[in-house]
């Protein structure tokens, strides 16, 4: 098990895959303003909460405000699930149209 961070060019080879998932770690309303197509909103609390919402899938892509959130609970799910990365730089290095 490990995490490591990706690259916003590489995010779109998973946006469409079944087996990842890319998870928006921001709050409800930030996620409501514009997301990453295909994201799911999980507000970060604890990485127990998170585990069992990422459990089924193989990849785990998490996003926050800046990537520090991210690498955090990368870091915390990675001795308990698959694959793990987090975007380097969040959402603000995101330079793709967002979805509302």
């Amino acid at each position: 098990m490990y995490f490591e961070g990706v690259r916003l060019d590489e995010i779109s080879r998973y946006i469409d895959r079944k087996d990842a998932i890319i998870v928006d770690l921001r709050k409800k309303e930030d996620y409501d303003k514009g997301h990453i197509p295909n994201a799911v909103s999980v507000p970060y609390t604890s990485s127990e909460e998170l585990a069992e919402k990422v459990r089924y899938f193989k990849v785990i892509i998490l996003y926050c405000y800046r990537g520090n959130l991210s690498m955090l609970a990368a870091r915390d799910l990675s001795g308990i699930q698959g694959k793990v990365y987090h975007i380097c730089g969040g959402i603000h290095a995101y330079p793709y149209r967002l979805e509302r």
